[in-house]
């Protein structure tokens, strides 16, 4: 699914193609040499999903804007902390803040994230490739879902 959040309201300019030349695309497993990315998308249809996986912080959001990437996107049920940490970091401290920080985070930097990726494991590298996002417009709504696509080299 796709989030796109900020200060922007205008409706007909937020739907025009955006020229990105940076786009993260965060796996919530680990990788190295001869080591497949474990994603949290395998978890998918089991109870499992809202607990696997990691997510992002309002800082953590905030540090990747500032360094020009404006869509953001990652295999977990949700772009912020999973939520088993999310309600325990709230009851403990009973701080509001912490409730979806990393999508709050477009109130003051504008960008968009894309979430509940999956087969990021066939990819054959962590990087050098373009991303293609074909949004699925919704009348009405904050969020809608994405095709997104990798594009590799031949």
């Amino acid at each position: 699914m796709q989030q796109c959040t900020g200060k922007r309201r205008d409706k007909e300019a937020s739907m025009q193609p955006r020229n990105v030349t940076n786009i993260a695309i965060l796996g919530t497993g680990t990788m190295g040499p001869g080591i497949a990315l474990l994603c949290a998308d395998r978890y998918w249809g089991t109870a499992e999903y809202f607990e696997a996986g990691c997510g992002m912080t309002r800082e953590s959001t905030l540090w990747l804007v500032e360094q020009g990437v404006r869509v953001m996107g990652i295999d977990a049920w949700g772009w912020d902390r999973p939520f088993w940490a999310i309600r325990e970091e709230f009851c403990r401290t009973g701080d509001k803040g912490v409730l979806w920080a990393a999508h709050y985070a477009g109130i003051d930097k504008e960008y968009c994230h894309i979430e509940k990726l999956a087969n990021l494991d066939k990819l054959p590298r962590p990087f050098g490739f373009k991303v293609a996002c074909f949004p699925v417009r919704l009348m009405g709504g904050s969020a809608g879902w994405s095709r997104v696509v990798a594009i590799l080299d031949a």
